[in-house]
């Protein structure tokens, strides 16, 4: 679905985790307190994700009123939507590979999000062919 695809890396994209933090590191720009908010060149920011990716998952919401719904996503798309949701960057949830984020809604308004894991994660993944 247009809008929910992961963070445009621009310039990192494809390279080594390593080439992240190298990059950050030089750019004066990089402010480790406000991490969410630098930009890799040609590429977006975690607010810039969380800007683009509200708008569609308040659509969803609202076309899907009565239904629960689930969205596969990339890491940083969870974590704009937890940040979102919380109200707060700082201390936000970063999630692990194949982690379960649970993102309550009615229809009219969205509830705080709850990170599904353990065995809980396990058994969903399972009954969902493995996600």
């Amino acid at each position: 679905m247009n809008g929910i695809q992961e963070r445009d890396l621009g310039a990192l994209k494809g390279q080594p985790w390593h080439q992240h933090a190298a990059l950050t590191a030089a750019d004066p720009n990089y402010d480790e307190e406000r991490e969410w908010l630098w930009r890799p060149p040609g590429g977006e920011s975690y607010e810039d994700v969380r800007q683009r990716v509200m708008p569609v998952l308040e659509s969803l919401r609202s076309r899907h009123a009565a239904e629960e719904l689930v969205i596969v996503s990339h890491g940083a798309v969870m974590r704009a939507i937890w940040s979102q949701l919380t109200g707060a960057w700082i201390n936000s949830f970063i999630p692990s590979n194949c982690a379960l984020l649970l993102v309550p809604h009615d229809g009219q308004r969205f509830f705080p999000p709850q990170v599904i894991s353990g065995d809980a994660a396990a058994s969903i993944q399972l009954q969902c062919g493995g996600l």
